[in-house]
């Protein structure tokens, strides 16, 4: 067993991290870590989900968002791009353009591979989906740190 296991196990359950929340952030300016980008099937849509980590809150714009909504250092969070139809592939571009400039290469699969733990400063848009009774994200913009 390792040294960190066995710290773990000779722990208290306040000695242990707690688990990161899974948020969709109020509309605003977050630095987010990028965690991973990668292929998948939304229903039978081909899309791309981004996992982003949030490094720090900026600011937040959206008002009278509740206490529990509000995301922290730490939380998770993901966009999704939907690849059968143009807007959902020019979003997708738009969003790997200056990480592609960052890499060095316009190549989308190099880009995707080569994001992984890039610190970006974004601003987002979250919209809410009445039908499905959820909230989503859209980047507004995205700058590499």
């Amino acid at each position: 067993m390792t040294d960190k296991v066995s710290a773990l196990l000779d722990a208290t359950l306040d000695d242990l991290p707690d688990l990161p929340g899974f948020k969709v952030p109020p509309t605003g300016a977050y630095a987010l870590e990028v965690a991973a980008i990668s292929e998948k099937e939304i229903g039978d849509h081909p899309g791309i989900e981004t996992k982003f980590v949030i490094r720090e809150v900026v600011e937040v714009s959206e008002q009278g968002v509740p206490e529990a909504e509000m995301p922290v250092a730490g939380d998770e969070c993901n966009i999704v791009f939907l690849l059968d139809n143009d807007t959902g592939v020019g979003f997708f571009k738009e969003f790997l353009k200056p990480l592609g400039a960052k890499l060095g290469t316009t190549k989308t699969r190099e880009i995707m591979t080569g994001a992984k733990g890039m610190l970006l400063m974004v601003i987002l848009k979250r919209t809410f989906d009445k039908e499905k009774d959820r909230h989503y994200l859209n980047l507004k913009k995205v700058e590499v740190m």
